[in-house]
Protein backbone atom coordinates (compact mmCIF):
# COMPACT_ATOMS: atom_id res chain seq x y z
CA UNK A 1 0.00 0.00 0.00
CA UNK A 2 1.17 3.64 -0.77
CA UNK A 3 2.42 5.52 2.18
CA UNK A 4 2.36 9.05 2.60
CA UNK A 5 2.18 11.84 5.47
CA UNK A 6 -0.65 13.59 4.66
CA UNK A 7 0.48 16.75 4.11
CA UNK A 8 0.96 18.87 0.83
CA UNK A 9 4.56 18.32 -0.50
CA UNK A 10 6.32 21.99 -0.88
CA UNK A 11 7.20 22.87 -4.31
CA UNK A 12 10.45 21.15 -4.73
CA UNK A 13 8.98 17.75 -3.63
CA UNK A 14 6.02 18.30 -6.36
CA UNK A 15 8.49 19.10 -8.82
CA UNK A 16 10.61 15.91 -7.64
CA UNK A 17 7.54 13.97 -8.11
CA UNK A 18 6.66 15.37 -11.72
CA UNK A 19 10.06 14.76 -13.52
CA UNK A 20 10.16 11.52 -11.76
CA UNK A 21 6.76 10.74 -13.50
CA UNK A 22 8.71 12.25 -16.91
CA UNK A 23 11.66 9.47 -16.47
CA UNK A 24 9.10 6.92 -16.82
CA UNK A 25 8.17 8.03 -20.07
CA UNK A 26 9.69 6.94 -23.80
CA UNK A 27 12.77 9.04 -24.77
CA UNK A 28 10.38 10.20 -27.56
CA UNK A 29 8.03 11.91 -24.82
CA UNK A 30 10.22 13.64 -22.77
CA UNK A 31 12.07 15.55 -25.75
CA UNK A 32 8.49 16.67 -26.19
CA UNK A 33 8.11 17.88 -23.07
CA UNK A 34 11.08 19.31 -23.10
CA UNK A 35 10.54 21.53 -26.09
CA UNK A 36 7.11 22.29 -24.88
CA UNK A 37 8.12 23.82 -21.63
CA UNK A 38 10.07 25.73 -23.73
CA UNK A 39 7.62 27.08 -25.87
CA UNK A 40 5.11 27.72 -23.11
CA UNK A 41 7.74 29.81 -21.42
CA UNK A 42 7.55 32.10 -24.68
CA UNK A 43 5.17 35.03 -24.40
CA UNK A 44 3.81 37.06 -27.38
CA UNK A 45 3.63 40.59 -26.86
CA UNK A 46 1.55 42.95 -28.30
CA UNK A 47 -0.34 46.10 -28.76
CA UNK A 48 -2.78 45.08 -25.40
CA UNK A 49 0.08 45.21 -22.84
CA UNK A 50 1.49 48.61 -24.15
CA UNK A 51 -2.78 49.23 -23.62
CA UNK A 52 -2.50 47.18 -19.82
CA UNK A 53 0.66 49.46 -19.07
CA UNK A 54 -0.73 52.68 -19.50
CA UNK A 55 -3.90 51.98 -17.92
CA UNK A 56 -2.08 50.83 -14.73
CA UNK A 57 0.32 53.46 -14.58
CA UNK A 58 -2.69 56.08 -14.35
CA UNK A 59 -4.04 53.80 -12.02
CA UNK A 60 -1.63 53.52 -9.37
CA UNK A 61 -0.79 57.46 -10.07
CA UNK A 62 -4.33 58.15 -8.85
CA UNK A 63 -4.30 55.81 -6.06
CA UNK A 64 -0.77 56.09 -4.55
CA UNK A 65 -1.58 59.49 -4.05
CA UNK A 66 -2.20 61.13 -0.98
CA UNK A 67 -5.87 60.77 0.46
CA UNK A 68 -5.97 63.81 2.57
CA UNK A 69 -9.44 65.30 2.43
CA UNK A 70 -10.74 63.17 -0.02
CA UNK A 71 -11.29 59.32 1.79
CA UNK A 72 -12.33 56.51 -0.34
CA UNK A 73 -11.17 57.22 -3.39
CA UNK A 74 -9.70 54.22 -4.38
CA UNK A 75 -11.56 52.07 -7.24
CA UNK A 76 -10.48 49.11 -9.05
CA UNK A 77 -8.88 48.65 -12.34
CA UNK A 78 -11.16 46.04 -14.70
CA UNK A 79 -9.53 43.94 -17.16
CA UNK A 80 -12.67 42.17 -19.14
CA UNK A 81 -12.72 40.31 -22.25
CA UNK A 82 -14.69 36.98 -23.29
CA UNK A 83 -13.25 33.79 -22.63
CA UNK A 84 -10.24 33.07 -24.05
CA UNK A 85 -9.17 36.85 -24.27
CA UNK A 86 -5.87 36.26 -22.63
CA UNK A 87 -6.78 38.24 -19.86
CA UNK A 88 -5.08 36.08 -16.83
CA UNK A 89 -1.36 35.87 -18.66
CA UNK A 90 -1.47 39.75 -19.80
CA UNK A 91 -2.17 40.50 -15.90
CA UNK A 92 0.60 38.11 -14.49
CA UNK A 93 3.07 39.77 -17.15
CA UNK A 94 1.95 42.99 -16.01
CA UNK A 95 2.57 42.65 -12.35
CA UNK A 96 5.83 40.22 -13.24
CA UNK A 97 7.39 43.00 -15.13
CA UNK A 98 6.03 46.64 -13.57
CA UNK A 99 9.03 48.38 -12.17
CA UNK A 100 6.43 49.23 -9.10
CA UNK A 101 5.70 45.40 -8.67
CA UNK A 102 8.83 44.02 -8.11
CA UNK A 103 10.17 42.90 -4.98
CA UNK A 104 11.14 45.78 -2.32
CA UNK A 105 14.00 45.42 0.57
CA UNK A 106 13.52 47.37 3.69
CA UNK A 107 14.33 47.28 6.80
CA UNK A 108 11.61 44.74 7.92
CA UNK A 109 12.44 41.81 5.32
CA UNK A 110 11.68 41.63 1.50
CA UNK A 111 8.13 42.52 -0.11
CA UNK A 112 6.01 41.35 -3.04
CA UNK A 113 3.34 44.48 -3.31
CA UNK A 114 1.07 41.87 -4.91
CA UNK A 115 -0.63 39.22 -4.54
CA UNK A 116 -2.64 37.09 -7.11
CA UNK A 117 -5.35 34.51 -6.45
CA UNK A 118 -7.84 33.07 -8.90
CA UNK A 119 -11.55 32.10 -8.54
CA UNK A 120 -13.02 28.87 -9.79
CA UNK A 121 -17.00 27.76 -10.17
CA UNK A 122 -16.88 26.86 -6.36
CA UNK A 123 -15.42 29.98 -5.11
CA UNK A 124 -16.81 31.88 -2.18
CA UNK A 125 -16.57 34.98 -0.23
CA UNK A 126 -14.68 33.06 2.23
CA UNK A 127 -12.34 31.16 0.05
CA UNK A 128 -11.40 34.24 -1.65
CA UNK A 129 -10.81 35.96 2.24
CA UNK A 130 -8.66 32.80 2.78
CA UNK A 131 -6.91 32.89 -0.72
CA UNK A 132 -5.50 35.90 -0.10
CA UNK A 133 -4.22 35.66 3.21
CA UNK A 134 -2.81 32.23 2.19
CA UNK A 135 -1.30 33.85 -1.23
CA UNK A 136 -0.17 36.57 1.17
CA UNK A 137 1.82 34.54 3.41
CA UNK A 138 -0.39 33.80 6.34
CA UNK A 139 -0.33 30.24 7.90
CA UNK A 140 -3.93 29.08 9.03
CA UNK A 141 -3.91 25.65 10.22
CA UNK A 142 -7.94 25.93 9.04
CA UNK A 143 -10.15 27.45 7.21
CA UNK A 144 -11.09 31.02 8.46
CA UNK A 145 -14.81 31.89 8.81
CA UNK A 146 -16.06 34.37 6.30
CA UNK A 147 -16.82 36.82 9.22
CA UNK A 148 -13.59 36.89 10.54
CA UNK A 149 -11.02 36.36 7.67
CA UNK A 150 -12.03 39.82 6.16
CA UNK A 151 -11.94 42.21 9.50
CA UNK A 152 -8.34 40.44 9.49
CA UNK A 153 -7.05 41.43 5.87
CA UNK A 154 -5.91 45.20 6.33
CA UNK A 155 -4.01 44.54 9.36
CA UNK A 156 -2.30 40.74 7.49
CA UNK A 157 -1.51 42.80 3.79
CA UNK A 158 0.12 45.93 5.58
CA UNK A 159 2.25 43.44 7.66
CA UNK A 160 3.47 41.95 4.37
CA UNK A 161 3.71 45.82 2.40
CA UNK A 162 0.94 44.27 -0.28
CA UNK A 163 -0.41 46.66 -2.04
CA UNK A 164 -2.34 45.73 -4.85
CA UNK A 165 -4.55 42.57 -5.02
CA UNK A 166 -5.65 40.58 -8.32
CA UNK A 167 -8.92 38.55 -8.66
CA UNK A 168 -9.10 36.79 -11.83
CA UNK A 169 -11.97 35.30 -12.93
CA UNK A 170 -14.07 37.41 -10.57
CA UNK A 171 -17.77 36.66 -12.42
CA UNK A 172 -17.21 33.62 -10.40
CA UNK A 173 -18.70 35.55 -7.11
CA UNK A 174 -21.13 36.87 -9.30
CA UNK A 175 -23.82 34.20 -9.70
CA UNK A 176 -26.13 36.29 -7.57
CA UNK A 177 -27.28 39.76 -6.53
CA UNK A 178 -26.70 38.95 -2.83
CA UNK A 179 -23.33 37.24 -3.61
CA UNK A 180 -22.50 40.23 -5.91
CA UNK A 181 -23.40 42.56 -2.92
CA UNK A 182 -21.45 40.87 -0.38
CA UNK A 183 -18.07 41.23 -2.56
CA UNK A 184 -18.80 44.90 -3.09
CA UNK A 185 -18.87 45.69 0.34
CA UNK A 186 -15.40 43.73 1.34
CA UNK A 187 -14.00 44.64 -1.56
CA UNK A 188 -14.74 48.40 -0.35
CA UNK A 189 -14.00 48.02 2.70
CA UNK A 190 -10.48 46.82 2.01
CA UNK A 191 -10.00 49.94 -0.49
CA UNK A 192 -11.40 52.77 2.20
CA UNK A 193 -9.34 51.60 4.94
CA UNK A 194 -8.12 54.72 6.73
CA UNK A 195 -5.04 52.76 7.72
CA UNK A 196 -3.78 50.98 4.40
CA UNK A 197 -5.95 50.62 1.64
CA UNK A 198 -5.84 48.33 -1.13
CA UNK A 199 -5.91 48.54 -4.84
CA UNK A 200 -7.53 45.78 -6.99
CA UNK A 201 -7.37 44.25 -10.58
CA UNK A 202 -10.46 42.33 -11.20
CA UNK A 203 -9.85 40.88 -14.59
CA UNK A 204 -13.02 38.21 -15.94
CA UNK A 205 -15.72 38.12 -18.11
CA UNK A 206 -17.47 41.38 -19.32
CA UNK A 207 -19.98 41.10 -16.61
CA UNK A 208 -16.89 41.90 -14.11
CA UNK A 209 -17.40 45.22 -15.22
CA UNK A 210 -20.84 45.15 -12.89
CA UNK A 211 -19.19 45.04 -9.53
CA UNK A 212 -18.16 47.91 -7.69
CA UNK A 213 -20.15 50.14 -9.90
CA UNK A 214 -23.59 51.84 -7.51
CA UNK A 215 -23.06 55.11 -8.53
CA UNK A 216 -21.96 57.50 -10.71
CA UNK A 217 -19.06 58.84 -8.76
CA UNK A 218 -17.93 55.10 -8.82
CA UNK A 219 -17.90 54.98 -12.32
CA UNK A 220 -15.48 58.05 -12.38
CA UNK A 221 -13.09 56.44 -10.78
CA UNK A 222 -12.73 52.88 -12.06
CA UNK A 223 -10.09 52.18 -14.35
CA UNK A 224 -10.76 49.55 -16.96
CA UNK A 225 -9.67 47.87 -20.46
CA UNK A 226 -11.42 45.57 -22.53
CA UNK A 227 -9.60 42.74 -24.68
CA UNK A 228 -11.64 42.84 -27.77
CA UNK A 229 -11.54 39.86 -30.64
CA UNK A 230 -9.30 39.88 -33.28
CA UNK A 231 -10.69 41.81 -36.56
CA UNK A 232 -9.06 39.36 -38.97
CA UNK A 233 -9.18 42.16 -42.15
CA UNK A 234 -7.00 44.58 -40.13
CA UNK A 235 -4.83 42.28 -37.75
CA UNK A 236 -4.09 39.13 -39.41
CA UNK A 237 -0.58 40.37 -38.50
CA UNK A 238 -1.37 39.37 -35.41
CA UNK A 239 -1.84 35.98 -35.05
CA UNK A 240 0.63 35.43 -37.83
CA UNK A 241 3.00 37.08 -35.37
CA UNK A 242 1.83 34.05 -32.67
CA UNK A 243 2.35 31.68 -35.50
CA UNK A 244 6.07 32.60 -35.87
CA UNK A 245 7.36 33.53 -32.68
CA UNK A 246 6.07 30.26 -31.15
CA UNK A 247 7.77 28.11 -33.75
CA UNK A 248 10.84 29.96 -33.70
CA UNK A 249 10.98 29.18 -29.95
CA UNK A 250 10.44 25.24 -31.38
CA UNK A 251 12.39 25.77 -34.10
CA UNK A 252 10.28 24.98 -36.28
CA UNK A 253 9.38 26.12 -40.04
CA UNK A 254 5.67 27.76 -40.94
CA UNK A 255 6.61 29.71 -43.86
CA UNK A 256 4.67 28.07 -45.82
CA UNK A 257 1.37 27.94 -43.61
CA UNK A 258 1.47 31.72 -42.55
CA UNK A 259 1.18 32.45 -46.81
CA UNK A 260 -1.92 29.64 -47.18
CA UNK A 261 -5.12 30.92 -45.41
CA UNK A 262 -4.37 28.90 -41.93
CA UNK A 263 -4.09 32.17 -39.66
CA UNK A 264 -7.70 32.79 -40.57
CA UNK A 265 -8.77 28.96 -39.41
CA UNK A 266 -7.05 29.06 -36.37
CA UNK A 267 -8.54 32.54 -35.64
CA UNK A 268 -11.75 30.96 -36.59
CA UNK A 269 -11.20 27.74 -34.40
CA UNK A 270 -9.99 30.12 -31.51
CA UNK A 271 -13.84 32.45 -31.84
CA UNK A 272 -11.35 35.42 -32.52
CA UNK A 273 -9.85 35.42 -28.91
CA UNK A 274 -5.91 35.93 -28.70
CA UNK A 275 -5.24 33.54 -25.75
CA UNK A 276 -6.98 30.92 -27.92
CA UNK A 277 -5.30 31.33 -31.09
CA UNK A 278 -1.78 30.89 -28.57
CA UNK A 279 -3.42 27.88 -27.28
CA UNK A 280 -4.55 26.38 -30.87
CA UNK A 281 -1.20 27.09 -32.30
CA UNK A 282 0.84 25.70 -29.33
CA UNK A 283 -1.28 21.99 -29.34
CA UNK A 284 -0.32 22.15 -33.30
CA UNK A 285 3.68 22.63 -32.47
CA UNK A 286 3.16 19.81 -29.68
CA UNK A 287 1.76 17.51 -32.56
CA UNK A 288 4.36 18.52 -35.16
CA UNK A 289 6.83 17.56 -32.37
CA UNK A 290 4.98 14.18 -31.41
CA UNK A 291 5.34 13.01 -34.90
CA UNK A 292 9.49 14.07 -35.22
CA UNK A 293 8.47 17.16 -37.89
CA UNK A 294 10.36 20.16 -38.07
CA UNK A 295 7.69 21.98 -40.38
CA UNK A 296 4.22 22.98 -38.86
CA UNK A 297 1.71 22.20 -41.25
CA UNK A 298 -2.38 21.97 -40.99
CA UNK A 299 -2.45 18.86 -40.98
CA UNK A 300 -0.56 18.80 -37.31
CA UNK A 301 -3.74 21.40 -36.70
CA UNK A 302 -6.14 19.48 -37.87
CA UNK A 303 -5.02 16.34 -35.88
CA UNK A 304 -4.77 18.45 -32.61
CA UNK A 305 -7.80 19.96 -33.01
CA UNK A 306 -9.86 16.29 -33.29
CA UNK A 307 -8.26 15.74 -29.64
CA UNK A 308 -9.62 18.72 -28.21
CA UNK A 309 -12.99 18.69 -30.06
CA UNK A 310 -15.91 16.20 -30.74
CA UNK A 311 -14.70 15.87 -34.38
CA UNK A 312 -13.81 12.41 -34.18
CA UNK A 313 -15.06 10.92 -37.42
CA UNK A 314 -16.31 14.35 -38.23
CA UNK A 315 -13.94 16.11 -40.78
CA UNK A 316 -16.26 18.21 -42.01
CA UNK A 317 -16.49 20.13 -38.36
CA UNK A 318 -13.28 20.54 -38.37
CA UNK A 319 -11.97 23.68 -39.83
CA UNK A 320 -8.49 22.61 -40.72
CA UNK A 321 -10.05 19.75 -42.61
CA UNK A 322 -13.20 21.18 -44.02
CA UNK A 323 -13.55 23.23 -46.97
CA UNK A 324 -16.35 25.41 -45.84
CA UNK A 325 -14.37 26.44 -42.44
CA UNK A 326 -15.90 29.65 -42.45
CA UNK A 327 -19.36 28.56 -42.09
CA UNK A 328 -18.99 26.62 -38.91
CA UNK A 329 -19.57 27.97 -35.77
CA UNK A 330 -16.39 29.79 -34.72
CA UNK A 331 -14.63 27.96 -31.67
CA UNK A 332 -14.41 24.67 -30.58
CA UNK A 333 -17.22 22.06 -31.94
CA UNK A 334 -19.36 20.63 -28.97
CA UNK A 335 -22.41 18.77 -29.52
CA UNK A 336 -25.49 20.60 -28.88
CA UNK A 337 -27.58 18.99 -26.04
CA UNK A 338 -30.49 18.80 -28.03
CA UNK A 339 -28.86 16.25 -30.72
CA UNK A 340 -28.13 14.27 -27.41
CA UNK A 341 -31.40 14.17 -26.28
CA UNK A 342 -33.01 9.70 -26.85
CA UNK A 343 -29.31 8.77 -27.98
CA UNK A 344 -28.84 6.79 -25.22
CA UNK A 345 -30.51 3.18 -24.92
Amino acid sequence: MPTYRGEMPSAEARDKLRQAMIARLPQGQQRVIDLMTKVNAKYVPSGRDKVIKETFDRYLTWTLTELRYRPGKGQAMYVTGESGAGKTDVVDRLLRTHEAMQPMEMEMGTFLPYVSVSLDGRSSLANLGNDILHKAGYVARRKIAESDVWPMLPAELAMRGIFVIHIDETQHLLQSAFERKKLDSSLKGLMNDPEWPMRFILSGMPETNDLLVSDEQAERRNFSVELPAIDMNQERFLVEKIIRQLCEEAEFDCDALIKSDVPQRIAHAANYQFGRVVEITLSGIQECAMAGATELVREHLAKAYLYHSHTRGRDDMNPFLADGWASLRPGYYIIEKEKMIGTKK
